[in-house]
């Protein structure tokens, strides 16, 4: 994994929290709105279980909805 500067983890972490903010904030189509966190998950990880749960972990510290990014998690790596 790259070196990240400050300035870029902080990039990343405003980020993050912009998208679940914004998902948390759309009319809840799944519970918890798993299927929105299932993509996010999916194609931040595609077939690395570490880095779906890290990703998760990541969503959940910075306000996602912890029902539906437990759900979307378990579809992701089963």
């Amino acid at each position: 994994m790259p070196t990240r500067t400050k300035e870029e983890v902080l990039e990343i972490a405003t980020a993050i929290a912009a998208l679940v903010t914004e998902i948390e904030g759309r009319i809840e189509t799944t519970q918890g709105h798993y299927g929105d966190y299932m993509s996010v998950i999916s194609r931040v990880a595609g077939d690395d279980r570490a880095a779906a749960i890290h990703m998760a972990t990541t969503l959940k510290a910075a306000g996602a909805n912890a029902f539906g990014v437990d759900a979307a998690l378990r579809q992701v790596i089963g």
